[in-house]
């Protein structure tokens, strides 16, 4: 049931829905946007896990939040092409400061930008690449305006769009990465 087109600004979260992650924080910007917007911005939340139940009901009543469930990769590969924004909820824990999660190269690879709480190596990689934006961990008012200022500006989501697609090919590549790993330790 998601088409997407240009009227609609479809902002996707993929990934496990654990309490482990800021996914309140997502749930608290939805409720953030005004009725003026929620029928322009959809967040489409996908994916299981411990914490679902407790989302969809802090969700309920919010038209323009979705929850699909978990969903295979020719649905994921099928939402990516029709959304506007990949959404990386994550802490800045030790852990996430210190890598670029998968779903970072999922999103990039398919030129989804995206929006970022993770501060650190992901932050730098969003900012150097111009390919989304990082907002501060737990702060919904900023991701509310993030996602109601970028679902106003097609040109600016579209230009992320191209370098994240550049970003991926560039840093992220595995083919391009591994080949030239190797050369480096001939």
């Amino acid at each position: 049931g998601i088409h997407g087109n240009e009227k609609q600004f479809i902002a996707s979260f993929i990934g496990s829905l654990s309490n482990r992650l800021e996914l309140r924080t997502l749930i608290k910007a939805a409720q953030a946007i005004g009725p003026q917007y929620r029928d322009k911005i959809r967040i489409v939340i996908c994916g299981s896990g411990n914490d679902q139940k407790n989302l969809e009901a802090e969700a309920a009543g919010l038209p323009h939040v979705q929850f699909a469930g978990w969903i295979d990769r020719f649905k994921i590969e099928a939402l990516l092409e029709r959304s506007s924004i990949g959404l990386l909820p994550y802490p800045s824990s030790r852990d996430f400061i210190r890598s670029i999660p998968n779903k970072v190269g999922e999103y990039l690879s398919r030129g989804v930008p995206i929006l970022s709480s993770v501060q650190g190596v992901s932050e730098e990689l969003i900012g150097k690449g111009h390919c989304g934006k990082t907002y501060p961990n737990n702060d919904h008012d900023a991701l509310a305006q993030l996602l109601i200022q970028l679902s106003e500006d097609g040109e600016r989501v579209s230009a992320m769009s191209k370098n994240a697609a550049t970003v991926f090919d560039k840093y992220l590549d595995a083919d391009k990465v591994y080949g030239e790993f190797c050369d480096n330790l001939e």
